[in-house]
């Protein structure tokens, strides 16, 4: 147990170190970048996604790829949240 301990230490003490930083940033599986709400539109309509009506809070569309119906944001100069990306992706079957 204490070897373990120790060993967390260490590498908590290495990790903050700027090379080994940038060393673990380049390992790390590319993340899919932030997109704002025109940058999603703009995919959603070139796969065939379409809006369909203004809801009471969020625009409403219609994905012919699931059958489904889904909702935006009206901010679009705002980044999308990455849950909120997976989820659009999910439900339109657009990949982003």
């Amino acid at each position: 147990m204490f070897f373990y301990h120790a060993e967390n230490q260490v590498i908590k003490i290495l990790r903050k170190s700027p090379l080994v930083l940038k060393i673990i940033r380049d390992l790390q599986p590319n993340q899919t970048e932030r997109m704002k709400y025109s940058e999603v539109e703009r995919k959603l309509k070139k796969d065939g996604c379409y809006w369909v009506k203004d809801g009471t809070r969020h625009p409403e569309w219609y994905s012919p790829i699931t059958d489904n119906y889904f909702r935006m944001s009206y901010h679009k100069n705002e980044e999308v949240a990455t849950g909120t990306l997976k989820s659009i992706s999910k439900i339109s079957g657009v990949k982003f």
